[in-house]
């Protein structure tokens, strides 16, 4: 069973899974991911008129979701290409956000 995700389009997940995410995820990986953000936000290339995606701290779930979305909007309509850098970071840190991430919204 699946708990229901919340406000979806505000990018907000109940408190129960965000609570569980931040208790189970590598602040490291999220550190890392901030410092890169901090350097070079991450445009969304599908709204141009959208700003960038950066990590206000490694808490911050609502920018980390936004991250999820416009990485995955940008792979599915951006350039297609897997020798670029940026393609490869999104994946990298997309995964392994999105593993954690799922198995915090299942029902044990």
């Amino acid at each position: 069973m699946f708990v229901k995700v919340e406000n979806l389009n505000k990018y907000k997940l109940n408190k129960d899974i965000e609570n569980k995410f931040f208790n189970q995820i590598d602040f490291n990986m999220l550190q890392e991911l901030k410092k890169i953000l901090d350097k070079n936000p991450l445009k969304n290339m599908q709204n141009k008129s959208k700003p960038p995606v950066k990590l206000d701290s490694v808490n911050d779930f609502e920018n980390i979701l936004n991250f999820i979305r416009v990485s995955r909007n940008n792979l599915f309509h951006g350039d297609k290409n897997l020798n670029i850098d940026r393609d490869k970071m999104i994946v990298s840190f997309g995964c392994q956000i999105l593993e954690v991430l799922l198995k915090n919204m299942r029902i044990d």
